[in-house]
């Protein structure tokens, strides 16, 4: 109920700015996806994910950021009750990860800690974690020698 709030807040917020500044136009929309062109960007807001895009005069989002890169085991006192399913309904594996930031099915890359392998966005984290990725680990021994780093993200795949 708190998410589905903040993301109408959210979503009303932007369309409100969408009516206000001159001649915006909403590009695309349906019920997973809006996405908002103003004269100073455009914003795609997704089911429970916000990504601001980047200039009018670009025709792709920003594909790399700097975000903190944490690790996560499928244990009770780190996961909720049933620890192995993620938010998606998929089992947690090698290669699955969890942000807030980005839609579910996300392909992402951290070359700087695993070099060319793709991640995909399958979990959710507790929704105070709003600039974090966390990756699952086979063990919690793992998660916590992994520790906390800054890295580059980047999409291959939104």
């Amino acid at each position: 109920m708190r998410t589905g709030l903040k993301t109408g807040v959210l979503t009303s917020f932007f369309l409100v700015t969408a009516a206000w500044a001159s001649a915006p136009t909403v590009a695309e929309s349906d019920f997973d996806r809006v996405e908002i062109r103003l004269p100073m960007g455009v914003i795609i807001i997704n089911a429970n994910s916000l990504l601001q895009a980047s200039s009018p005069s670009m025709s792709e989002l920003a594909s790399r950021f700097l975000v903190h890169v944490t690790a996560y085991s499928s244990s009770v006192d780190e996961t909720d009750s049933t620890p192995y399913v993620t938010a998606s309904g998929t089992r947690a594996r090698d290669g699955v990860i969890a942000a807030n930031f980005f839609p579910l099915g996300t392909r992402v890359k951290i070359p700087e800690l695993f070099g060319d392998k793709v991640f995909v966005v399958e979990d959710r984290m507790h929704n105070r974690f709003t600039d974090r990725i966390d990756v699952w680990m086979p063990s919690k021994w793992s998660a916590l020698h992994f520790g906390k780093k800054q890295a580059e993200v980047e999409i291959v795949e939104l």
